[in-house]
């Protein structure tokens, strides 16, 4: 009598949730079905009637992550367990079910049985693996087209070389010994030759971006003094005049940190107004609701249009002539790489004729962001 009134209440539990879409059933210690809702229906097929005093894994042909004694076991002694279970349906199709059973007791605390209950996650699944296969897809492609620029790259340079330097060679020999037609001609062809190592020189450095990263708490006051020793030359033959204020500490990765400012600070005192000093000021501020640090190099140089503040951070990008301002134009492009591999963004505000100010971020931690 006590049996019958404990399955009973537990088949009340079950029908007060009978509306879900969820399958939920009941099984016996000997796995026998004794409630089976309307959510079981829909998802297996099989109608009540049907599935009643069935062995459950037996007619849903289920697969366990572990042996179904272990998960019993496992039930009785600590009263629930979930996991992922495959299922067949009715009609065969396979689908994957998010599964938890809970033990089911008499007053007496005697097991009475299992209440289980199973969610449909099999679009959710094929979501997840369809979203794995494009991130490895991705990382395959990524691997490739980092090595084919490397080598691509690399292997150029070699026959560039002879050119360049058969290229000059000629010039040193025979330039003033032909006509001047002659002598512009070896012009074109060395200066061309030296334009074309420079950006196959300055495309492997692209790809290098990423390579060998080592993220570290980095003084960025420490970096300014490394940026401002390595331009030295250019910053006193322009009586470039460049200040900072006190600057943090970030997570990064210090010689490509070095590298941004570099090429911030060169292109500040490259691109200068004539006749006027380079002034370049370096700052910083927190921004706690974002929880990253927003850098600035601000200059008064000749300022960039404002149809062109994004097209300057694409590769190879020009808004000069070679003959105004020496350059391959991948400055940029690399300053964004580095910057978004560090988990920030990079940006312009300019006035042209009044001066640029170059923004980026770095989130405080990068590797948690």
């Amino acid at each position: 009598m006590k049996r019958f009134q404990a399955e009973e209440n537990i088949k009340r539990q079950a029908e007060l949730i009978n509306l879900t879409h969820d399958a939920i059933f009941v099984r016996n210690m000997d796995d026998e079905i004794t409630f089976w809702n309307k959510g079981s229906e829909e998802t297996y097929g099989w109608s009540q009637e049907e599935a009643l005093g069935k062995v459950t894994h037996k007619l849903l042909h289920a697969e366990y992550p572990k042996p179904l004694d272990e998960i019993q076991e496992d039930v009785l002694n600590y009263g629930q367990w979930d996991g992922e279970l495959i299922h067949k349906k009715r009609n065969g199709d396979i689908i994957t079910v998010l599964s938890r059973w809970s033990l089911q007791k008499y007053e007496n605390g005697k097991p009475l049985g299992f209440l289980e209950v199973n969610t449909d996650i099999t679009k959710r699944k094929e979501a997840q693996n369809k979203f794995k296969e494009l991130v490895d897809e991705l990382r395959r492609s990524n691997y490739e087209l980092q090595q084919f620029t490397f080598i691509t790259s690399h292997d150029l340079q070699e026959p560039l070389r002879n050119i360049a330097s058969f290229s000059q060679l000629l010039e040193r020999r025979y330039k003033g010994k032909l006509d001047s037609s002659a002598d512009e001609y070896i012009d074109f062809i060395v200066d061309g030759a030296m334009r074309m190592k420079e950006m196959i020189q300055g495309l492997l450095e692209y790809s290098l971006v990423g390579k060998g990263e080592n993220f570290q708490p980095t003084d960025v006051n420490e970096t300014i003094d490394i940026v401002l020793s390595n331009l030295k030359r250019l910053i006193d033959e322009n009586e470039a005049e460049i200040t900072h204020e006190r600057l943090p500490t970030v997570t990064a990765d210090s010689r490509q940190l070095v590298q941004i400012f570099q090429n911030l600070i060169g292109n500040a005192i490259k691109f200068k107004r004539p006749e006027t000093q380079p002034k370049i000021n370096i700052s910083a501020h927190l921004d706690t609701k974002k929880k990253e640090y927003i850098f600035s190099v601000s200059d008064n140089g000749i300022g960039i249009e404002k149809q062109y503040s994004t097209q300057i951070f694409d590769i190879f990008k020009r808004l000069h002539t070679i003959d105004e301002y020496r350059g391959i134009g991948i400055g940029l492009a690399i300053c964004k790489r580095i910057v978004e591999r560090h988990g920030g963004k990079i940006w312009v505000k300019s006035e042209y004729g009044l001066g640029s100010t170059f923004y980026f971020t770095i989130p405080i931690n990068h590797l948690n962001s």
